[in-house]
C-alpha cells in the first residue's frame, strides 16, 4: 500500500509593514489615512537555525529554533532581493516531545500572530487606547502567501 503525503508550506506573509521611526511619532494627531503605510509587505523566512543550551549540570538541554525573517516591498522583490525593508530575528523554544506537525507552518502562524499583536499594542500605547477603532484594526491584515 503507497501512502502519499501532501503538506502544505506557507511560503511567506504579506500584509502591514511600519517602519519603526513612523510607529515611534504615532500619536492621537495622527490621521492613519495620511500615513505612508505598506499594506502588502512580504514577509519571509530566510533562515531557520536550531540550537540547544544546557540548563544545569546534568546537561540537561533546552532546544531553540531561531528564524530570520527578511521583510521586502513586495513579493517580486524577494526574488531579486531588492527593496528589504527590515529583518525580524524571532526565536521559540521548542520541546522535542511535541508534535509540532509541519513545524514550517507552525512557525509561520505564530509569526503572524506575533505580528498582529505587535502592531495592536503598538497603535494602543502610542494612541493611548484600551481597545483600536476599526480604522487601525482593518489594516492589520496578514495574509499567507
Amino acid at each position: 500500500m503507497l501512502y502519499i503525503y501532501i503538506y502544505i508550506i506557507k511560503m511567506g506573509i504579506t500584509g502591514l509593514y511600519i517602519d519603526d521611526n513612523i510607529l515611534k511619532n504615532i500619536s492621537t494627531d495622527t490621521d492613519i489615512n495620511a500615513l505612508n503605510l505598506n499594506l502588502n509587505a512580504y514577509y519571509i523566512i530566510d533562515s531557520l537555525n536550531f540550537f540547544y543550551e544546557y540548563i544545569d549540570n546534568n546537561y540537561t538541554e533546552e532546544t531553540f529554533v531561531s528564524i530570520t525573517i527578511n521583510i521586502y516591498n513586495l513579493q517580486e522583490d524577494r526574488k531579486t532581493r531588492i527593496n528589504q525593508l527590515d529583518t525580524i530575528y524571532y526565536q521559540k523554544k521548542i520541546d522535542k516531545k511535541i508534535d509540532y506537525g509541519n513545524l514550517w507552518n507552525t512557525l509561520y502562524t505564530e509569526f503572524k500572530q506575533f505580528l498582529i499583536e505587535k502592531y495592536e499594542n503598538v497603535f494602543k500605547l502610542q494612541l493611548n487606547l484600551i481597545e483600536l477603532p476599526n480604522e487601525y484594526k482593518n489594516i492589520i491584515v496578514f495574509n499567507d502567501s
